[in-house]
């Protein structure tokens, strides 16, 4: 199933290495099929490496973005994937061929494409809708899939870093409460020193007042 590298619409299989975009009339012209359109210029025009812009049908497929090589044929740009095939906007193919119809007209004329009837049109286009409701399913279900994964792990990072501000937070605190104990251990050690200070003064205080007074009465036996 290949898709528009311009619209981004299912390419409608014409068969013969042929696929139509029924949007822009575009048309995506498989390796195989190239091979019967050989005395076309376009394949040794100059290449315009700035027009290089569109991702190779086939290759987007393979989920490969190879971008195409875009080559100037008598005024038309042709992109290339030298693995797949060609890339023609509407108009370029009949341009080339040198036709007056359509670029299926001219193709159909070169590859010997009978005209599809509208039943094997409306089966295609159904089986293409059912492929791309498919593949919306399965988009849809996958971003699903990814919101919910992102989400996860938004969760879990959410947890990760309130659980990491807990252990940061209980850490602090139990600094600051081993901070505060040491503290108040230091404190009543110097309170308690400071006791004994006080005792020793006191103690020295009475010594000072009876030698003193032992004094007072030598000098008063001295005296009398």
């Amino acid at each position: 199933m290949l898709v528009c590298p311009r619209c981004a619409e299912l390419l409608d299989d014409l068969e013969h290495g042929v696929f139509l975009c029924e949007r822009c009339e575009g048309l995506w012209i498989a390796t195989p099929a190239l091979a019967q359109l050989d005395d076309l210029a376009w394949t040794v025009g100059e290449g315009v490496w700035w027009r290089n812009e569109i991702a190779c049908p086939a290759c987007a497929a393979d989920a490969r973005g190879t971008i195409m090589t875009a080559r100037m044929a008598a005024g038309v740009v042709v992109d290339e994937c030298p693995e797949h095939g060609a890339w023609f906007d509407h108009g370029e193919l009949a341009r080339l061929i040198h036709s007056s119809g359509s670029d299926l007209d001219a193709l159909r004329a070169r590859l010997a494409i009978a005209a599809p009837t509208p039943e094997a049109v409306a089966t295609r286009r159904a089986r293409h809708r059912a492929l791309a409701e498919t593949r919306r399913a399965a988009a849809v279900t996958y971003h699903r899939a990814v919101a919910d994964e992102t989400e996860q792990r938004r969760s879990a990072r959410v947890h990760e870093v309130e659980a990491e501000a807990r252990r940061t937070n209980e850490a602090a605190a139990a600094a600051a409460r081993a901070a505060r104990d040491a503290a108040t251990h230091q404190l009543h050690q110097l309170e308690a020193e400071l006791e004994v200070y006080r005792a020793r003064l006191a103690a020295a205080e009475r010594l000072v007042a009876a030698h003193t007074l032992e004094i007072a009465r030598a000098r008063a036996a001295l005296e009398g």
